[in-house]
């Protein structure tokens, strides 16, 4: 009797977990990046990164793509200012020699951004083990300075807070002065083909219309 609770159990986790959208508050996607009015004024050849890493910050570095896409790292630490900026070609020349091997972690950190007006906005997943659903969407809120500076005042997360003290419950975590982060050009940039939902069914179906 125990072992056929167990086995029902075992049965309804696992269709309570197929039946959860994961992506379901993801879709900048289905968005274009710049409207048609606008203009877009980031450089996008290079990488964005941390200016201060000695208080708290929501990603270390960014690579954004014209059509939208962008990686937000999961690398962080106090001294990935230091590190970068001190040299960021031996920096960049190291993170491009160690890619291939991180592919399998990497993939997992991909999004979305748009462009309105000086506003920018991301969304992208976050690998998380300590949590039932392992991928899940968080949400970036920021400003566009110029063409070589980003300020990134909000962190949108409602699930965070079950594994991060950082949040509360309502899920934000204001950055406050906002973290900046610097363009440096770059011959280096990761495949965007490598982000993990490009080979999913909902993403290729929305980009067929």
């Amino acid at each position: 009797m125990k072992s056929c609770l167990y086995l029902l159990l075992i049965i309804l986790t696992f269709n309570f977990i197929s039946c959860v959208n994961i992506h379901k508050n993801f879709t900048y996607y289905m968005e274009v990046p710049i409207l048609n009015d606008e203009e877009l004024t980031l450089n996008l050849n290079g990488i964005y990164f941390i200016e201060d890493s000695k208080k708290e910050f929501p990603t270390g570095f960014m690579f954004l793509y014209k059509d939208g896409s962008i990686y937000i790292s999961n690398i962080g630490g106090s001294e990935i200012d230091s590190l970068f900026w001190s040299n960021p070609l031996k920096y960049l020349t190291f993170l491009e020699s160690k890619w291939p091997s991180m592919t399998k972690t990497t993939r997992n950190f991909w999004g979305y951004y748009k462009i309105r007006n000086d506003s920018i906005y991301i969304q992208h997943f976050r690998l998380n083990d300590q949590y039932w659903m392992k991928r899940n969407t968080i949400e970036l809120l920021g400003i566009i300075k110029d063409e070589n500076t980003i300020l990134i005042s909000k962190e949108i997360c409602k699930w965070c807070h079950v594994v991060s003290s950082k949040y509360d419950e309502s899920g934000i975590n204001d950055y406050t002065p906002p973290t900046e982060y610097k363009y440096f050009p770059s011959e280096f940039k990761p495949d965007s083909t490598e982000a993990w939902f490009k080979s999913q069914s909902w993403y290729k179906k929305e980009n067929r219309k």
